[in-house]
């Protein structure tokens, strides 16, 4: 259930109606995996799959985060402008 949340939390952050950047949700729900783990250990599963769950579930986190992030940068106008002139100046000059 809780993978379920995190999916539909994924998706419904990247859609238009959260404006493509709200995945502070599904970070959330990620979190919510670490008691499912402790309750597993404490009932005898062994260690080694504890210890790979556990990083496989920060691997999902780090991904998240670097969605975030890459989400969270902005072009700068004034370099989009400069290869834009710079387009038209090289295109003009091998017109003339």
């Amino acid at each position: 259930m809780i993978l379920m949340d995190i999916l539909t939390t994924l998706q419904t952050g990247l859609g238009h109606a959260a404006d493509h950047h709200d995945l502070q949700p599904a970070i959330a729900n990620v979190d919510k995996l670490a008691p499912i783990f402790a309750q597993m250990d404490a009932l005898g599963m062994p260690a080694n799959f504890i210890v790979r769950l556990r990083g496989l579930q920060d691997q999902l986190r780090r991904s998240l985060f670097r969605i975030y992030h890459i989400q969270s940068r902005q072009f700068v106008p004034s370099v989009y402008i400069l290869v834009k002139t710079l387009v038209v100046a090289t295109v003009l000059l091998l017109l003339f």
